[in-house]
């Protein structure tokens, strides 16, 4: 799954990735962004470009007493309540990592590209507003930490995710970066109010180190 994430790039970097773009949002650095917050996110306006705009994390379904986090890429596209949002409303969140957790309330690790470069996490949105982020089977590197991760998308990969990708339709999402690395963090990030560049700093495992290669 994914239940947190960080974006703390220079805006320079950050407009770099996103190229032009009708800019509706601020970005300011964030390093525990969680459900339930604003959050930027990269859509496509109606003249076709690119727009950043601050969408809720949270996606509303009937019958459900909390809005989805997460919805799994194998059976969006089947499942009528996101079928329409897969087809009809799909954004991007820019970020430089994520959080998992090893294990019901285990060990957090942070996970990022190795070099550092930013990426985009694939998300559709609600009809009535409020988003949700598209997981799928977590990488064999990274299956000891968590079964499941975000769908990453490279910056070459933009372009078809926001526009006609019937690959998407079919369940079909891009391969992560190979270069994925992840250190422990400390449980401060398990709470939505440390919002700091501490969340994110290595810090001795309890158990034993996750080493990815």
């Amino acid at each position: 799954m994914c239940g947190r994430f960080t974006l703390a790039p220079p805006e320079p970097t950050l407009r770099e990735l996103i190229g032009p773009a009708d800019w509706r949002a601020r970005q300011t650095p964030r390093w525990n962004i969680a459900p339930g917050q604003d959050v930027l996110a990269v859509t496509l306006g109606e003249d076709g470009g690119r727009r950043v705009e601050a969408l809720r994390w949270g996606f509303p379904a009937a019958g459900r007493p909390a809005p989805l986090v997460n919805v799994r890429a194998e059976t969006a596209a089947i499942r009528s309540v996101f079928r329409s949002a897969l087809v009809e409303r799909r954004c991007i969140l820019p970020a430089d990592a994520f959080y998992e957790w090893q294990g019901k309330g285990g060990q957090p690790y942070r996970v990022a590209v190795a070099d550092g470069r930013l990426f985009g996490l694939a998300a559709i949105r609600a009809e009535a507003g409020g988003f949700a982020i598209l997981t799928r089977e977590a990488t064999p590197s990274l299956a000891g930490i968590h079964h499941r991760m975000p769908v990453m998308l490279e910056r070459e990969a933009w372009r078809t995710w926001l526009g006609d990708d019937e690959a998407a339709l079919a369940g079909d999402v891009p391969e992560p970066p190979s270069d994925l690395v992840a250190h422990p963090v400390s449980r401060r990030v398990n709470s939505v109010l440390n919002d700091d560049p501490a969340c994110a700093e290595p810090v001795a495992p309890e158990e034993r180190q996750m080493t990815l290669w």
